[in-house]
């Protein structure tokens, strides 16, 4: 099975995430992916696990 986001790998993106009844912009690098969650950089240092069903959207971000 295909990765939905491996066309982010090491690209500077913005996950919108569901915040319940906002969404969080969080910005970084997709990493990784697994079936069930997204491995996202953030500020270039930590790495998380965000599970898919809580991204809204991917936008790309500003390359530095």
């Amino acid at each position: 099975m295909p990765l939905a986001y491996s066309v982010w790998f090491g690209r500077s993106v913005v996950l919108q995430i569901d915040a319940g009844e906002s969404k969080l912009p969080l910005r970084g690098k997709v990493v990784g992916e697994s079936s069930y969650a997204i491995r996202f950089r953030l500020e270039g240092r930590w790495d998380v696990d965000v599970p898919k069903k809580l991204v809204l959207g991917v936008e790309l971000g500003n390359q530095k």
